[in-house]
């Protein structure tokens, strides 16, 4: 029996979302292995900076009505970590900046304004960062890559990378930094303390390791609606400003950290597509708190061992294959610690002296815009394995590739095609014999569009016009409730 069309093109639609998901997945692993990587590749001139928003903070008393907790404002709270290799040793020290602000726009000025503060504090600055973020639009966006070219200039610190993860699987420090935010709040709310202003916050969270709280008040200034343009930004995770002579000023950036061609925008391109003044951002900082102790961690390793979670006889069986012999008198901490600069030593002497490269940078402007195309015909399956006639093409899992997920990526669906399915739906509700399926209105669209009532290319995919039932019929209840009302 042969299988309807309808069905043949809802399989399709299925492949393509399973495609989109594992492409996803791909993505999430490859870009948060990234942080272990980048920590390795410190030195004693460079520094790793984590950004993240926490959602908004929320005040808080130990005793309040449901009428007061519902309403509030509440405060934006941006943390900044960074990282620094501690000198003459395997060990990195870790400051943490939170700063908590009563401006609820989380944007690029407010990033631009926090890390700004935070660089001006420094006693001694890097002379070369590396960002990693989600890629939230109040990070991946055209304001805040274009404001970083000009850090070498103010600053005198060179933006090496700013690395994207993936939304919502950021799973960094930063993660944790923040669960101990909400930790130390609750627990100041529960010892009788009220959480009712932004010095409050300060109060309660003020005696986590290596954490600095402070108020941040933004200098806004009213400007034009112009927006700065990248085109392409949403498909590229990795950006580089160089500072060498042939490519200073320009902004480089690629789709997957360490791997592809790099896409250039050069001075001339830049000033096309900045659209609005870049400003150096100028806040006040209230002064910050400072931490009794201090946050250090050891360099990551490539074992994937769990040290702290090994049995003392364990960890000394590992130190003992590595030819460390120790008696049974040394604590357990200190045996972890040893071993953890052990395998922290391994690690790195894996690692080759050139661990990152820019020269590509050069070749890059021959390929723009070329990508994958030329390779769409390799397959990256083993032709032996079962999977052998399931061909994905070399690159299929980058952002570029994928048929979803893009900020306004799809067609809209016409206001003739919108006027032919309010019509059905309203049939439905006259006649309950009649009402419409996703698949019967599909099925209507493709006869009008056999009798050249419309475009074969206007008919909207069957997930299109599902989602558009919902909305619909969303809409035509509350505007049904309203005529009741009244």
């Amino acid at each position: 029996m042969d299988i309807p069309i309808i069905l043949h093109n809802e399989l399709d639609e299925y492949l393509e979302h399973l495609l989109y998901y594992l492409a996803y997945q791909i993505r999430k692993v490859y870009l948060n292995s990234q942080f272990n990587a980048n920590l390795l590749e410190l030195d004693k001139k460079g520094a790793l900076i984590i950004v993240d928003y926490k959602m908004k903070i929320l005040s808080k008393s130990s005793r309040e009505t449901k009428e007061q907790f519902f309403g509030k404002k509440g405060w934006t709270l941006h943390s900044i970590l960074i990282y620094i290799r501690k000198k003459d040793s395997l060990e990195l020290d870790i400051k943490a900046h939170d700063h908590w602000s009563n401006d609820s726009c989380q944007d690029a000025f407010f990033t631009v304004s926090s890390l700004h503060a935070v660089i001006e504090s420094m006693e001694k600055k890097p002379e070369w960062v590396t960002i990693i973020s989600d890629n939230g639009d109040h990070y991946h966006n055209s304001d805040l890559m274009m404001t970083l070219r000009y850090w070498s200039d103010w600053y005198g610190i060179w933006p090496k990378k700013w690395i994207f993860l993936e939304p919502g699987e950021a799973k960094t420090t930063i993660d944790s930094h923040h669960a101990q935010i909400i930790h130390a709040i609750n627990r100041y709310v529960k010892l009788g303390f009220d959480l009712l202003s932004g010095d409050d916050i300060k109060k309660a969270i003020s005696g986590i390791c290596g954490t600095s709280v402070s108020h941040l008040e933004l200098n806004r200034k009213k400007g034009t609606n112009n927006k700065n343009k990248l085109p392409g930004i949403s498909n590229w995770f990795e950006w580089t400003w160089p500072i060498d002579e042939k490519y200073s000023g320009c902004i480089c950036a690629r789709e997957i950290p360490n791997l592809g061609i790099w896409t250039n925008f050069h001075q001339e391109d830049l000033e096309k597509l900045q659209m609005k003044i870049i400003e150096k951002s100028n806040p006040k900082l209230s002064v910050p708190s400072t931490s009794q102790n201090a946050w250090t961690i050891p360099l990551p390793n490539d074992t994937g061992i769990q040290i702290k979670k090994l049995k003392k006889e364990n960890i000394k069986e590992q130190l003992k294959s590595r030819e460390i012999l120790r008696g049974s008198d040394v604590k357990k901490k200190d045996l972890i610690k040893e071993l953890e600069v052990e395998l922290a030593k391994e690690t790195l002497s894996k690692i080759p002296d050139n661990i990152e490269s820019l020269s590509n940078i050069s070749n890059s402007d021959n390929n723009k815009g070329k990508n994958f195309s030329k390779n769409k015909n390799k397959s990256i399956i083993d032709p032996s394995s079962q999977f052998s006639l399931w061909l994905l093409i070399c690159g299929w899992a980058l952002k570029s590739m994928q048929k979803y997920g893009k900020k306004g990526g799809g067609k809209h669906i016409s206001k003739k095609v919108w006027n032919l399915l309010q019509e059905y739906f309203l049939e439905g509700n006259i006649d309950k014999s009649e009402r419409h399926t996703a698949e019967s209105m599909f099925f209507q669209l493709k006869q009008c569009a056999e009798n050249g009532i419309i475009d074969k290319e206007e008919i909207p995919k069957l997930e299109t016009i599902r989602n558009w039932i919902s909305r619909y019929a969303s809409q035509h209840r509350q505007e049904a409730a309203i005529v009741f009302k009244k």
